[in-house]
């Protein structure tokens, strides 16, 4: 079994007060954002499921799945014309888009200051080539590593207003080159594992 190294313990379970609260967040996409809301719930099925294949713990599976799946709460702040735009984006564009980390991060601390981290940490890469604090490694929080796995896999495999989703081989192509360079080798190669197991 995957193994990943984990420096916090292992999450008591949350009240269900606060997963509404956190559900309905996430849910919040579906009215601002459709292709959001589709692309979140996404990325927390698979997040949940590179977890699982890491043989994380339920308490631990589960906030994984709620980081992926309310990880670009952010985007509700950006206007919809730069988030649909089919050409090259302009470098003011482009910062736009990077502030839905810190959008997303204070939208959600009131609720779970941790899980917010994750959310903030989710576009960081192991290279320090990621944003928005150019963090490197095990600075980037192990949730983080697992959902920039998982979004960047959902992204690929799937339409957005300036491309087709690509065909499965070439998401699988990409997310080994990556493994290691950009994205956590370990959880890479627990999702290469999930995907593989997943009908077609």
């Amino acid at each position: 079994m995957l193994q990943l190294f984990w420096s916090s313990p292992e999450p008591t379970p949350m009240s269900p007060a606060l997963r509404e609260a956190l559900e309905t967040l996430a849910g919040t996409h579906r009215t601002v954002d459709p292709l959001t809301a589709a692309h979140c719930e996404r990325t927390g099925t698979i997040a949940a499921g590179i977890a699982e294949t890491l043989g994380l713990g339920a308490a631990r599976v589960e906030y994984v799945r709620l980081v992926g799946r309310i990880h670009d709460v952010g985007k509700h702040w950006l206007s919809r014309e730069v988030l649909g735009k089919r050409a090259a984006l302009t470098a003011d564009e482009y910062d736009l888009v990077e502030s839905h980390c810190a959008f997303g991060h204070a939208a959600v601390k009131p609720l779970h200051p941790q899980l917010a981290l994750a959310v903030l940490q989710h576009h960081e890469r192991i290279d320090g080539s990621g944003y928005p604090g150019r963090l490197r490694g095990a600075a980037i929080l192990p949730e983080a590593r697992i959902v920039a796995v998982a979004d960047v896999t959902d992204a690929m495999g799937s339409d957005r207003p300036y491309r087709r989703a690509l065909p499965y081989e070439q998401v699988r192509d990409k997310l080994q080159r990556e493994a290691g360079v950009t994205l956590d080798g370990i959880a890479v190669e627990a999702c290469l594992d999930w995907l593989d197991r997943q009908p077609r």
